[in-house]
């Protein structure tokens, strides 16, 4: 606990010691900083998507399932038809 608390005082001490930077951020690196921080948002959003499922059966909130088409198709399984052939 006690470590905490040093690291948190350090901090403050850190922060009340500072000296204003007058750094300027141009607008090409504002936008990238922002298409960064979009992205990221983007990719837990679509991380959170991909593994609902999986996270409601671990929180026991629903069921498990049984394979469906879609997840045959994933795993390779020839027998569900839905790619192409030629």
């Amino acid at each position: 606990m006690f470590k905490y608390r040093d690291h948190l005082a350090a901090a403050v001490v850190l922060v009340a010691l500072s000296s204003p930077a007058y750094a300027y951020i141009d607008p090409g690196s504002g936008s990238m900083i922002l298409q960064g921080i979009l992205a990221a948002v983007a990719a837990i959003a679509v991380t959170a998507k991909l593994w609902w499922h999986r996270l409601l059966v671990l929180l026991r909130i629903r069921k498990p399932s049984s394979l469906s088409s879609s997840d045959s198709v994933m795993n390779g399984d020839p027998s569900s038809g839905s790619h192409d052939r030629l």
